[in-house]
C-alpha cells in the first residue's frame, strides 16, 4: 500500500489480510483446473503464474476465490480497522475530502476494500513471487 496515503493501521491490516488469503490459497489444491502436468501444487502458485504470464480461461474462478477469502478476512476486522482501510479506497478518500469526520451508520464498502487488497497487496505479491515451480 505504499502508493497510498494510508494510515499505518490500514497498511498493517491489508498486509495481514493478504498474508491470510495467500496462506489459504496455498492450502488449496489446483489439480482440477490446471491439470496434473502443470507442476503447480496449489492455487497460490496458479495465481502467481497467471499474473506473471497471462490469465487462463479459469481466471474468474481464481479471482472469485480471492475475493471471497478477502471478504472473510474483512468481516473479522473491528469496524474501525475496516474503516481505516476503506478510507484508502476512492470512495473513502472522497468521503474524507468532503470533510466527513466519521462514517455514518457504519456504511463502508467491503467491495472497495476487496479491490484495494487485491490491487495493492495480492497482485503485486503474485507478480513478484517465485519458488521451485514459479519464477518471477
Amino acid at each position: 500500500m505504499s502508493a497510498l496515503t494510508g494510515s499505518v493501521s490500514a497498511e498493517l491490516n491489508c498486509r495481514r489480510i493478504a498474508e491470510a488469503v495467500i496462506a489459504e490459497m496455498t492450502e488449496m489444491q489446483v489439480e482440477a483446473l490446471s491439470g496434473d502436468d502443470s507442476g503447480l501444487r496449489n492455487v497460490w502458485e496458479e495465481v502467481c503464474v497467471q499474473i506473471q504470464t497471462g490469465e487462463s480461461v479459469f481466471w474468474d474462478v481464481y479471482e472469485d476465490t480471492m475475493r471471497a477469502a478477502i471478504e472473510r478476512e474483512v468481516a473479522r476486522l473491528a469496524f474501525h480497522e475496516g474503516e481505516a482501510i476503506w478510507r484508502e479506497t476512492p470512495a473513502g478518500m472522497l468521503s474524507a475530502s468532503n470533510d466527513d469526520e466519521e462514517v455514518v451508520g457504519g456504511e463502508i464498502s467491503t467491495a472497495e476494500i476487496v479491490e484495494l487488497v487485491l490491487t495493492h497487496q495480492i497482485y503485486p505479491r503474485a507478480a513478484d513471487w517465485s519458488g521451485e515451480r514459479v519464477e518471477a
